[in-house]
């Protein structure tokens, strides 16, 4: 009964934000589109679950393979989930502080008496004799007002932390991947040397991120033909994104830790129990521990201690836990928004970027047929050579801005599912038992 209660607040999961929508202005059913590809449009649809594997939605084999090679290879996973598996072994070491510590100890010694001493009880014996203690020490602290629960209830939400850090490390992993792909979309077409740069850069940012050297770059290249857009884009219902961004659940998880740090600090001001039980035998053979009489011994004892005075230091650490839990709690709040922010956001972009991609579609095309009748006027003599040049120039710039655009609309698109979470309850490349699944102690 004594160890049923627990000082200190019990954490509750701050409620979802209120709202029904991520913009201010009605999303439309669909993104324009143009008649290109890539240039389908994209229908949003409210509520569409998110697959575990959502880069394989571009159906390009290229991209499933170098993902691949970056969850088997990249180093950033192993650390995650070593950080993980040390915040589990951390819970498990606390829990052992709800249960009795037991130390079994033997000690034999050779002594000598002073005989010279007059006032020696055993002067008169003789001077050398040898002494076998073995004894069973067994100590114990009720966790009385809940202190030690709160203590392995903050371990358990660090623990929680780590698991959504290392799904948090699995969607950056994966999402960086398709972004490197951004400019290597426009491989076939960019012919600037600033697109070049770029693209060099990104595939040596891609070679990083399988796990390789520089020098060891993936034979896999892209080209916009080899993907494929997705025709329909998941819109996660506002209250489950709380659920869904791990960077939202490890704000949580640090909430939690904290609340429950505030309990720690203030059972500490509270009285502390101990109970501690030895038993044992001593004697001058050890053939005798066990078997004669009058070698047993044992202790029971209870000890009950309060700080009265610590000029204000536990008062001031309690004081510190609410303040450390305040500043988390507008940590998560700053966390949500931005979460939500970066939903908006990527909403926009879909929509404002299948805009310009059409925009960029006509431009293309009517450079295109002003190229050819520049050709044409100038086989005939009705515009020199200076007019193609300049009408060529135009339509590379407009045939660049549209490739730019194009792999804008895929780039776009892997955002959002990352700007939704990423579909990492959903994943099938990991074992049951690496999901570590949080269960908190009743």
């Amino acid at each position: 009964m004594l160890t049923a209660c627990a000082v200190g607040p019990d954490f509750e999961p701050p409620a979802a934000p209120e709202v029904s929508a991520y913009t201010s202005q009605l999303l439309p059913e669909q993104t324009s589109a143009a008649d290109m590809k890539g240039g389908e449009a994209q229908r949003f649809v409210r509520g569409l679950d998110i697959p575990g594997q959502w880069w394989t939605l571009f159906h390009s084999a290229a991209l499933n393979s170098l993902v691949e090679q970056a969850l088997e290879n990249n180093p950033t996973l192993p650390a995650a989930e070593a950080a993980l598996r040390q915040a589990w072994e951390n819970v498990y070491a606390a829990q052992g502080a709800f249960f009795p510590t037991a130390v079994v100890s033997y000690s034999p010694s050779r002594n000598k008496t002073a005989t010279g001493v007059t006032f020696t009880a055993a002067s008169s014996g003789p001077p050398f004799f040898t002494l076998h203690t073995a004894q069973v020490v067994v100590t114990y602290a009720p966790d009385v007002f809940g202190g030690t629960r709160r203590q392995v209830e903050s371990l358990m939400a660090t623990a929680e932390f780590q698991r959504y850090q290392l799904e948090a490390a699995y969607l950056t992993l994966t999402g960086l991947d398709v972004a490197a792909v951004e400019a290597a979309l426009a491989q076939a077409q960019a012919t600037l040397p600033p697109l070049q740069k770029q693209l060099a850069v990104q595939r040596d940012l891609l070679t990083a991120l399988i796990g390789r050297l520089p020098s060891q770059a993936p034979a896999e290249k892209f080209e916009l033909a080899s993907l494929q857009l997705p025709q329909e884009l998941p819109v996660s219902l506002p209250s489950n994104l709380v659920e869904q961004r791990p960077d939202i659940q490890s704000a949580e998880a640090q909430l939690h830790s904290a609340s429950a740090l505030i309990g720690v600090a203030l059972a500490a001001r509270l009285p502390q129990f101990t109970l501690t039980g030895n038993a044992g035998a001593t004697a001058n053979q050890i053939s005798q521990l066990f078997m004669t009489p009058g070698t047993a011994f044992w202790t029971l004892a209870g000890n009950v201690a309060q700080t009265v005075f610590d000029a204000g230091t536990l008062l001031h650490k309690e004081r510190a836990a609410v303040a450390a839990f305040e500043e988390a709690a507008a940590m998560y709040r700053s966390t949500v928004i931005a979460a939500f922010q970066n939903v908006a956001d990527t909403l926009h972009a879909l929509q404002s970027d299948a805009d310009t991609l059409r925009a960029a579609f006509a431009a293309e095309r009517a450079a295109f047929e002003s190229l050819e009748i520049t050709r044409m006027q100038l086989q005939f003599g009705a515009v020199n050579y200076l007019s193609l040049l300049t009408a060529q120039n135009t339509y590379q710039m407009a045939l660049i801005a549209l490739v730019q655009a194009q792999a804008a609309r895929y780039a776009d698109t892997a955002a959002l599912f990352q700007a939704l979470g990423g579909g990492w309850w959903n994943r099938e490349d990991v074992p049951p038992a690496k999901k570590w699944d949080i269960q908190l102690m009743p």
